[in-house]
């Protein structure tokens, strides 16, 4: 086939096959793995990785099951206990707060270090 009806073929056919499988029913095995692959503990929550004044910070949020969200930082490079921030009403804001607590911990470390 020459390159031309070969790129004009695949998005017609990708959109023919998924269209397809959208409507066929999955067989038990396929919906099982699905629904184990795409649960609603792993689709509520979100991590994210950032670093503040040298510190690495896994930030992580998880839904409550009165509908609040709680938000955690866990320090990657210190052993040091995990900060929560609890009873938000949104993903983002529970995450900001577990930020927040954890920054302002890191500040009140560093004031009694003193400078570097």
């Amino acid at each position: 086939m020459n390159k031309l009806l070969t790129r004009r073929l695949f998005p017609a056919t990708s959109a023919l096959i998924a269209a397809f499988l959208s409507w066929t029913p999955l067989p038990s095995a396929c919906a099982a793995i699905y629904l184990i692959g795409n649960n609603a503990a792993g689709r509520d929550g979100m991590t994210d990785e950032t670093v503040y004044r040298g510190q690495r910070l896994q930030l992580s949020t998880r839904r409550n099951p009165d509908g609040s969200w709680t938000g955690v930082a866990e320090f990657l490079d210190e052993p040091q206990p995990a900060i929560t921030a609890e009873g938000f009403v949104s993903q983002a804001e529970a995450l900001n707060g577990a930020l927040s607590r954890a920054m302002a911990k890191i500040d009140v470390e560093r004031r009694f270090r003193g400078k570097p």
